[in-house]
C-alpha cells in the first residue's frame, strides 16, 4: 500500500497543479487583467472594452458552472444572436472538456490526501511521503517546462495539436468576425499558456524543494 500511495502522489500532483492553474485563469479577474493590457488587441468589429469583457466573463461562466447552452444561445448583440451554431457547439465541447478536467482535479485531490494520510500515519513511511512529493514536484517542473518551451518555440503547431487532441477536426476553427475569436484572440491564448506554465512551475518547484528539505530533516531525525 505504501508503494501504491507513493505512485499515486507522483502521478496526481502534476495534474492537480496544472488544473489548479487553469482554474485560476478562468476567473473574471483574469479576464479583466488580460483585457487591460496595453498590448491586447482591440476588437475591430465593434465591441467596446466593457462589452467585450462582460461577454467574455459570461462565456467562461458557462464553462465553469456549468450552465445549459441556452445561457449562451439566448444572448444577443445589436438584435442578432451573439453566437452562431458552430460556436455554440464548440462551447459545449469546451464545457465538457473543462468539467471533465475539473472532475479529474477533484479525484487527484482525493488521491493526494488519502495517499498522504496513508503514508504519514506510519512514521517509517514519512520519508516515502516526502520523497513522493519531491518526485511529483520534479515531474511537474519537467513536464510543464517542456510544454511551455514547445508552445513558445512552435506556437502554431502546439496550438493546433492541442485542439486536435481535445476537439473534433475543424470544430474549433472560426472566422475572425465570429464572437469567440473576437473575445479570445491568439494573444489571449498565448498569454494564458505562459501564465499557466509559470503558475504550475512555481507550484512544482515549491513541492520539489519542500519535499526535499523535509525529507532531509526527517532522515536526520531518524538517524538521531
Amino acid at each position: 500500500m505504501s508503494r501504491l500511495a507513493q505512485i499515486g502522489i507522483g502521478i496526481a500532483l502534476p495534474f492537480f497543479l496544472i488544473i489548479a492553474a487553469i482554474r485560476i485563469l478562468t476567473s473574471p479577474q483574469y479576464i479583466t487583467f488580460e483585457y487591460n493590457k496595453e498590448a491586447f488587441p482591440p476588437d475591430v468589429y465593434g465591441f467596446s472594452s466593457e462589452e467585450r469583457r462582460d461577454i467574455a466573463i459570461s462565456s467562461l461562466k458557462f464553462v465553469r458552472e456549468p450552465l445549459p447552452i441556452e445561457y449562451l444561445g439566448d444572448q444577443t448583440y445589436a438584435g442578432q444572436p451573439l453566437y452562431n451554431d458552430r460556436e455554440l457547439g464548440h462551447m459545449v465541447d469546451v464545457q465538457n472538456v473543462f468539467q471533465g478536467a475539473w472532475r479529474g482535479w477533484t479525484i487527484s485531490a482525493i488521491i493526494l490526501v488519502v495517499s498522504a494520510i496513508n503514508l504519514w500515519i506510519k512514521p517509517s513511511n514519512r520519508i516515502r511521503l516526502l520523497h513522493a512529493i519531491e518526485i511529483g514536484g520534479s515531474a511537474t517542473v519537467l513536464a510543464i517546462f517542456t510544454i511551455g518551451v514547445l508552445a513558445v518555440v512552435g506556437w502554431n503547431s502546439w496550438f493546433t495539436a492541442f485542439h486536435q487532441l481535445f476537439f473534433a477536426a475543424g470544430s474549433w476553427l472560426f472566422s475572425p468576425a465570429d464572437t469567440l475569436i473576437r473575445l479570445f484572440p491568439i494573444k489571449f491564448w498565448f498569454d494564458s499558456v505562459i501564465l499557466i506554465s509559470i503558475f504550475t512551475l512555481i507550484g512544482g518547484i515549491i513541492a520539489t524543494l519542500s519535499g526535499y528539505k523535509l525529507r532531509i530533516q526527517e532522515l536526520a531525525r531518524v538517524k538521531n
